[in-house]
């Protein structure tokens, strides 16, 4: 091999090197996503049917092998206090770091949480006379909000959106006036009531629910808060399971 043919064979293992390399690091982001299943009404058909390989479709890990998620569980009930648990996958900057085998266990590892705390959450489920629906989107905006670092943040609300707490009931009548008619001054009383102390604008939300054309109070509900975020800076997107959902990772 001469010289000239050398320095061309060199020249193109560099560039694989750095296109390979580039694209990696594209792959290797950090998820930060919040699942919010909403636990107070059996009939949530939209909840009941996310399953753990909604999550994998979700993330797809085989396009994004050195991807890193912190994905935390919380659930949408009577309180406005409800535990939280955390599965985290790790991430890593390069193949390097890690062998086939052990990031297929860690990915293994992780998706075996995820489908216990799922089935966790869904057990939960039960007619209950209040649901904090806005109280916990907005306490799980703000915790997303005030994550620190570079990475995704993601909200997927799997609920019907019907508010039913002392402040607002979408079952009162005054209330669901106000909501179909003027949902502006439902707005309104958004803002007053939870206050964004942290810009969420750049969040994903995604509200989960498999409705109907007959279901009014979801329709409003979805349509007001969509309106609202959007304001924020939000980018919300309203689907009927995980497998709607395109996070152009």
């Amino acid at each position: 091999m001469n010289m000239k043919t050398r320095l061309l064979f060199i020249l193109g293992m560099l560039t694989t090197w750095m296109v390979v390399g580039c694209s990696k690091s594209h792959k290797t982001d950090q998820l930060h996503v919040v699942f919010a299943g909403d636990i107070t009404d059996t009939a949530m058909l939209g909840f009941h049917s996310i399953t753990v390989d909604g999550f994998k479709h979700l993330f797809q890990l085989e396009y994004h092998p050195l991807m890193g998620i912190e994905l935390r569980f919380v659930t949408i009930s009577d309180s406005r206090y409800n535990p939280t648990f955390v599965v985290n996958l790790p991430k890593h900057s390069s193949d390097l770091t890690t062998s086939e085998i052990e990031r297929l266990d860690e990915e293994q590892r992780f998706f075996r949480q995820v489908e216990q705390h799922l089935l966790a959450i869904q057990s939960k489920a039960q007619e209950r006379k209040q649901s904090f629906v806005y109280a916990t989107l907005f306490k799980e905006l703000q915790l997303l909000a005030n994550k620190t670092g570079s990475g995704r943040k993601v909200l997927l609300f799997a609920s019907d959106l019907a508010e039913n707490s002392p402040s607002f009931s979408v079952f009162k009548k005054s209330d669901r006036k106000m909501l179909d008619r003027e949902p502006e001054k439902v707005m309104e009383m958004l803002a007053h009531q939870y206050p964004m102390q942290s810009p969420v604008a750049g969040i994903q939300v995604f509200f989960i629910h498999e409705s109907t054309s007959d279901d009014g109070i979801y329709h409003s509900s979805v349509t007001m808060l969509t309106d609202y975020l959007t304001q924020q800076g939000c980018i919300v997107q309203a689907v009927g399971s995980l497998n709607e959902i395109n996070l152009n990772l």
